[in-house]
C-alpha cells in the first residue's frame, strides 16, 4: 500500500488528493529515513494536523521517541492502517469519505475491506488505502472532511 502521490518519479496508484490524515486516526510509518529509521513500520495516532503539509503522530510504543508527539511527518511518511476485525474505522478517500463504521471483513491479498457504515449500517467494500482505524472516542461527531 503506497501513499505516493506523485511528484518524484514513481507511479501513483491513485490521483492527487487533498490532505486525507485527520485526527485520531492510527496510520503506520513507513518512511525508513524519517529520524533514522526509528519510527519505521510503527504505528501512532494522529493528534495534530495543524500544518499545512505536515502533522503530528503520538506513537502507539510510548519509548519510541520517548512518549512525545512526532512532529513533521507528511503523508507520504505513512500508510492508513487497519485495526482487528469489529473494530472501530473512519473512510478517508471516496464517496462515503468522512463516515465512520466497524471492520466487518480484510482480505489482504486484494486489500479490500469490508466495513460497515454507521448510521444506515450499509456495507461498503473499500480499498485499505481508503479507510483507517478510527481512534477517537465513540461519542465524536462524524465531519465531512
Amino acid at each position: 500500500r503506497s501513499r505516493d502521490e506523485g511528484g518524484d518519479g514513481h507511479a501513483s496508484k491513485r490521483p492527487r488528493y487533498s490532505m486525507w490524515v485527520v485526527p485520531n486516526v492510527r496510520v503506520r510509518v513507513v518512511d525508513d529515513k524519517f529520524q533514522k529509521g526509528a519510527l519505521y513500520n510503527k504505528k501512532g495516532v494522529v493528534v495534530d494536523t495543524g500544518g499545512a503539509d505536515s502533522f503530528g503522530i503520538m506513537m502507539d510504543d510510548r519509548s519510541v521517541a520517548g512518549g512525545r508527539v512526532v512532529e513533521g511527518l507528511t503523508q507520504r511518511m505513512i500508510e492508513t492502517a487497519l485495526p482487528k476485525r469489529d473494530g472501530a474505522v473512519v473512510v478517508v478517500h471516496g464517496e462515503h469519505r468522512g463516515r465512520r463504521g466497524r471492520l466487518l471483513e480484510r482480505d489482504a491479498r486484494k486489500e479490500r475491506a469490508v466495513v460497515q457504515l454507521n448510521g444506515d449500517f450499509s456495507l461498503a467494500t473499500l480499498s485499505f488505502d481508503d479507510v483507517c482505524e478510527w481512534a477517537g472516542s465513540a461519542e465524536d461527531a462524524e465531519e465531512e472532511y
